[in-house]
Protein backbone atom coordinates (compact mmCIF):
# COMPACT_ATOMS: atom_id res chain seq x y z
CA UNK A 1 0.00 0.00 0.00
CA UNK A 2 1.37 3.32 -1.37
CA UNK A 3 0.63 5.97 0.72
CA UNK A 4 2.75 9.43 0.76
CA UNK A 5 3.23 11.53 -2.33
CA UNK A 6 6.34 13.88 -1.55
CA UNK A 7 6.35 17.21 -3.46
CA UNK A 8 9.59 19.36 -3.20
CA UNK A 9 9.31 22.54 -5.24
CA UNK A 10 13.03 23.43 -5.24
CA UNK A 11 15.38 26.10 -6.60
CA UNK A 12 16.76 23.44 -9.51
CA UNK A 13 14.01 21.09 -9.53
CA UNK A 14 10.60 20.46 -9.00
CA UNK A 15 10.06 16.88 -7.84
CA UNK A 16 7.87 14.20 -6.36
CA UNK A 17 8.04 11.15 -4.69
CA UNK A 18 6.06 8.14 -3.02
CA UNK A 19 6.63 6.29 0.24
CA UNK A 20 5.19 3.56 1.68
CA UNK A 21 3.00 3.35 4.80
CA UNK A 22 6.21 2.63 6.54
CA UNK A 23 8.23 5.33 5.39
CA UNK A 24 10.06 3.11 2.24
CA UNK A 25 10.79 5.06 -0.84
CA UNK A 26 8.71 3.30 -3.50
CA UNK A 27 10.78 2.26 -6.21
CA UNK A 28 10.21 3.65 -9.45
CA UNK A 29 7.93 6.07 -8.38
CA UNK A 30 8.96 9.17 -8.83
CA UNK A 31 9.27 12.64 -11.48
CA UNK A 32 11.39 15.68 -11.84
CA UNK A 33 11.01 18.94 -14.04
CA UNK A 34 14.23 20.86 -14.16
CA UNK A 35 13.50 24.67 -13.23
CA UNK A 36 16.08 27.41 -13.10
CA UNK A 37 15.53 30.99 -11.23
CA UNK A 38 15.48 34.35 -13.60
CA UNK A 39 18.13 36.29 -12.80
CA UNK A 40 17.56 39.92 -14.15
CA UNK A 41 20.83 42.63 -14.83
CA UNK A 42 19.79 44.24 -11.70
CA UNK A 43 20.25 41.10 -9.57
CA UNK A 44 16.38 39.95 -9.24
CA UNK A 45 16.45 36.15 -8.21
CA UNK A 46 13.03 35.26 -9.48
CA UNK A 47 10.45 32.32 -10.46
CA UNK A 48 7.75 32.19 -12.97
CA UNK A 49 4.74 31.24 -10.77
CA UNK A 50 3.11 29.60 -13.52
CA UNK A 51 5.69 27.63 -14.75
CA UNK A 52 6.72 26.32 -11.29
CA UNK A 53 2.82 25.52 -10.63
CA UNK A 54 2.61 23.86 -14.08
CA UNK A 55 6.08 21.79 -13.15
CA UNK A 56 4.13 20.70 -9.98
CA UNK A 57 0.62 19.41 -12.50
CA UNK A 58 3.26 17.58 -14.72
CA UNK A 59 5.30 15.21 -11.41
CA UNK A 60 2.21 14.67 -9.96
CA UNK A 61 0.88 13.39 -13.33
CA UNK A 62 3.66 11.34 -13.83
CA UNK A 63 3.34 9.95 -10.97
CA UNK A 64 0.36 9.31 -10.41
CA UNK A 65 0.11 7.44 -13.88
CA UNK A 66 3.13 5.45 -12.15
CA UNK A 67 1.11 4.43 -9.42
CA UNK A 68 -2.13 3.94 -11.14
CA UNK A 69 -0.29 1.42 -13.26
CA UNK A 70 0.24 -0.65 -10.21
CA UNK A 71 -2.75 -0.36 -8.83
CA UNK A 72 -1.31 1.86 -5.69
CA UNK A 73 -3.56 4.52 -4.60
CA UNK A 74 -1.81 8.07 -3.09
CA UNK A 75 -3.70 8.82 0.00
CA UNK A 76 -1.77 11.89 1.73
CA UNK A 77 0.36 14.53 -0.07
CA UNK A 78 3.15 16.82 1.81
CA UNK A 79 5.33 19.19 0.11
CA UNK A 80 7.87 21.53 0.69
CA UNK A 81 9.51 24.82 -0.58
CA UNK A 82 12.57 26.93 -1.19
CA UNK A 83 12.83 29.33 1.93
CA UNK A 84 11.64 32.65 1.78
CA UNK A 85 9.91 33.04 -1.04
CA UNK A 86 7.19 35.66 -1.64
CA UNK A 87 4.53 35.84 -4.83
CA UNK A 88 2.23 39.14 -4.83
CA UNK A 89 -1.40 38.17 -6.76
CA UNK A 90 -3.79 40.38 -7.87
CA UNK A 91 -7.62 40.54 -7.09
CA UNK A 92 -8.13 37.90 -9.86
CA UNK A 93 -5.86 35.55 -8.33
CA UNK A 94 -3.62 35.85 -11.36
CA UNK A 95 0.39 36.69 -10.46
CA UNK A 96 0.76 40.13 -10.32
CA UNK A 97 4.70 39.97 -9.36
CA UNK A 98 7.42 36.54 -10.08
CA UNK A 99 7.85 34.25 -7.28
CA UNK A 100 10.73 36.62 -5.24
CA UNK A 101 13.37 34.25 -3.65
CA UNK A 102 15.42 34.67 -0.44
CA UNK A 103 19.07 35.05 -2.85
CA UNK A 104 18.27 38.53 -4.22
CA UNK A 105 20.94 40.66 -3.58
CA UNK A 106 20.42 44.17 -2.91
CA UNK A 107 18.83 44.89 0.11
CA UNK A 108 21.66 45.92 2.24
CA UNK A 109 20.25 49.23 2.57
CA UNK A 110 16.69 48.03 3.49
CA UNK A 111 18.09 46.67 6.08
CA UNK A 112 20.25 49.44 7.32
CA UNK A 113 16.89 51.21 6.94
CA UNK A 114 15.01 49.34 9.06
CA UNK A 115 17.55 48.94 11.98
CA UNK A 116 17.90 52.54 12.19
CA UNK A 117 13.92 52.97 11.72
CA UNK A 118 14.05 50.47 15.17
CA UNK A 119 17.10 51.25 16.34
CA UNK A 120 18.66 48.67 18.84
CA UNK A 121 15.87 48.14 21.01
CA UNK A 122 13.45 47.42 18.29
CA UNK A 123 15.44 45.34 16.24
CA UNK A 124 16.09 43.04 19.59
CA UNK A 125 12.30 43.23 20.20
CA UNK A 126 11.50 42.49 16.18
CA UNK A 127 13.80 39.25 16.73
CA UNK A 128 12.09 38.07 19.68
CA UNK A 129 8.63 38.57 19.12
CA UNK A 130 9.08 36.82 14.89
CA UNK A 131 12.40 34.43 15.55
CA UNK A 132 13.90 36.72 12.55
CA UNK A 133 16.81 39.12 12.63
CA UNK A 134 16.79 41.95 9.95
CA UNK A 135 18.32 40.27 7.57
CA UNK A 136 18.34 41.03 3.79
CA UNK A 137 16.89 37.25 3.03
CA UNK A 138 13.69 38.25 5.34
CA UNK A 139 10.52 39.74 4.54
CA UNK A 140 10.67 42.99 5.90
CA UNK A 141 13.58 44.20 4.35
CA UNK A 142 12.46 42.65 1.03
CA UNK A 143 8.53 44.94 1.11
CA UNK A 144 10.60 48.06 1.79
CA UNK A 145 13.07 46.78 -1.40
CA UNK A 146 9.71 46.52 -3.39
CA UNK A 147 8.44 49.70 -2.02
CA UNK A 148 11.46 51.57 -3.22
CA UNK A 149 12.40 49.54 -6.69
CA UNK A 150 9.56 47.89 -7.40
CA UNK A 151 6.26 50.11 -6.40
CA UNK A 152 4.23 48.21 -9.60
CA UNK A 153 4.42 44.83 -7.96
CA UNK A 154 2.69 46.26 -4.60
CA UNK A 155 0.05 48.26 -6.57
CA UNK A 156 -0.62 45.25 -8.41
CA UNK A 157 -0.86 42.87 -5.70
CA UNK A 158 -3.86 42.30 -3.65
CA UNK A 159 -2.50 39.39 -1.33
CA UNK A 160 1.03 38.02 -0.79
CA UNK A 161 1.43 34.09 -0.69
CA UNK A 162 4.35 31.77 -0.83
CA UNK A 163 4.76 29.31 -4.19
CA UNK A 164 3.91 27.04 -1.61
CA UNK A 165 0.50 28.57 -0.78
CA UNK A 166 -0.11 29.44 -4.73
CA UNK A 167 0.29 26.05 -5.75
CA UNK A 168 -1.59 24.76 -2.74
CA UNK A 169 -4.84 27.36 -3.53
CA UNK A 170 -4.76 26.44 -7.34
CA UNK A 171 -5.07 22.79 -6.92
CA UNK A 172 -7.89 22.55 -4.19
CA UNK A 173 -9.60 26.40 -4.07
CA UNK A 174 -8.31 26.52 -0.71
CA UNK A 175 -6.42 29.79 0.08
CA UNK A 176 -4.35 29.18 3.46
CA UNK A 177 -0.75 29.14 4.64
CA UNK A 178 0.90 26.01 5.74
CA UNK A 179 3.95 25.80 8.00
Amino acid sequence: MSDLLILDIGTSSVRALVYDAEARLVEGAGAQVVCAPDISPEGDVTFDAAALFDAVVAVIDQVSAQMSARDMPIRAVAACTFVTNILGIDAEGAPATPVLTYAAPGCGDEVATLHTALGSEGAGDLHDRTGCLLHTSYLPARFLWMERHRPAWLARSARWLSIGDYVLWRLTGDLCTSY
